[in-house]
C-alpha cells in the first residue's frame, strides 16, 4: 500500500533539494513514507479496539438486563 501524502511530498523535495547540493539521503521519502504507515495503523487499532471495548460493554448490560 503506499500513499502519497504531503509529507511524502516534502520529503521527495527535501531529498531533490538536498541532492542538487551533492548531499545523498536516499531513504528519506521511504522512511516519511513508513511513518505515515505506522501512524494510520495504530489508528486503525485504537478504533478497533475502542469499537471491541464498546461491544463488550453492551453485551454486558445486555447480560444483567440494564440495556
Amino acid at each position: 500500500m503506499s500513499v502519497h501524502t504531503s509529507a511524502y511530498n516534502v520529503a521527495r523535495a527535501m531529498k531533490a533539494a538536498l541532492a542538487s547540493v551533492g548531499v545523498r539521503k536516499r531513504t528519506m521519502a521511504v522512511r516519511a513514507n513508513m511513518v505515515l504507515q505506522v501512524s494510520l495503523w495504530k489508528g486503525l487499532m485504537l478504533i478497533t479496539a475502542l469499537g471491541l471495548l464498546g461491544w463488550l460493554v453492551f453485551r454486558a448490560l445486555q447480560l444483567f438486563g440494564l440495556g
